[in-house]
């Protein structure tokens, strides 16, 4: 059984006065469908408050969690709360080599961690492309939704697809256990094959 932690987005409900963690529930489907697993969510907590990092670190190990997601979402500096919960998640994921896949905003946050940089780009926002991989050298068309792109890769990490427009659209790290892919597999109207079968072969590695 896979034990799959997933970061949440973020919204703050003004006529409520309430701040609300959130996530695609097509995702949880998604990973659903790729292996056995149960899903845990991590919400997002205050920086000020020191324990909640121990409290994070004790929740994954209470819970035998074995691999962690950080999903989409809104751009990085845009919420530091979302920004210090999945910093946090990453450098744990890396301190106890569990496996971290990073979609979207994810990937961008394992770029950045790795002293890589980012940029605006044009045409990868509700835009279908072109990726190929550069393994197989076969094409195949995905949806992004992403406005940054990456400018400068990070240390230690290469890339595995790219679009038709010279865009990364996959990372991976040489020697740790962490994955990246910049469109969203959850918001086909099917589920693709190859994105199942991607993460399925990240997951059990």
């Amino acid at each position: 059984m896979i034990k799959i932690a997933v970061s949440m987005g973020q919204i703050f409900i003004k006529e409520r006065n309430e701040t609300r963690d959130f996530i695609d529930n097509k995702l949880i489907y998604f990973f659903r469908k790729c292996v056995n697993c149960q899903i845990y969510l991590i919400n997002n907590f205050d920086k000020k408050n020191k324990k909640n990092i121990l409290n994070l670190k004790n929740f994954i190990i209470k819970n035998k969690i074995n691999f962690i997601v950080i999903s989409g979402g809104e751009n990085i500096g845009k919420n530091k709360l979302r920004d210090f919960t999945e910093i946090n998640l990453l450098k744990y994921a890396i301190e106890k080599n569990i496996p971290l896949l990073g979609l979207c905003r994810g990937m961008q946050l394992i770029n950045i961690y790795f002293r890589g940089k980012l940029n605006k780009i044009e045409g990868h926002v509700a835009k279908k492309n072109n990726i190929i991989d550069y393994k197989s050298k076969k094409y195949r068309k995905i949806t992004c939704y992403h406005g940054n792109g990456i400018k400068k890769i990070g240390n230690g990490l290469y890339f595995l697809h790219k679009s038709s427009d010279n865009e990364i659209e996959s990372i991976k790290h040489r020697s740790k256990k962490l994955f990246g892919i910049m469109w969203h597999p959850e918001r086909f109207k099917f589920f693709q094959n190859k994105d199942i079968e991607l993460i399925r072969n990240f997951v059990k590695k």
